[in-house]
């Protein structure tokens, strides 16, 4: 039981460890742009299904980590960490792809520089937060 608990709490303690890394990144770049950011609406609501989907490659690599573990016995040996990178990794991979908090930012980030610029160039907008 703790042979299969451990490594999985590590691979989900990945994940936490890149979306509080992406929280903190999102969070400056809020402040940097004057924008008004709310972690539980503009991150955690918003990119829930990349969150989600991040916890699945922990799960992922725990069921393909005992036919890699055979082919390679060295790994075995580091099994907690790479549950740990995989989650991270996992994460970082799937928020980049599925984020939108980020577009959120960088779209009025966008607004701003056209409406302070005097340009009337469209905006994409990414609906409400």
């Amino acid at each position: 039981m703790t042979d299969t608990l451990i490594p999985i709490l590590t691979g989900i303690g990945g994940v936490l460890f890149h979306c509080l890394l992406k929280l903190n990144s999102l969070l400056k770049n809020a402040r940097a742009a004057n924008i008004d950011f709310n972690a539980a609406r503009d991150y955690w609501k918003r990119d829930v299904i990349g969150i989600s989907l991040s916890f699945l490659s922990v799960g992922i690599w725990f069921l393909i980590f005992g036919e890699i573990g055979a082919k390679y016995p060295s790994l075995v040996a580091f099994r907690v960490t790479s549950f740990f990178v995989m989650g991270a990794m996992g994460s970082y991979v799937l928020q980049l792809l599925l984020n939108t908090a980020q577009k959120k930012i960088n779209a009025v980030v966008d607004r701003k520089s056209n409406e302070s610029d005097g340009t009337d160039q469209p905006v994409t907008k990414l609906g409400k937060g």
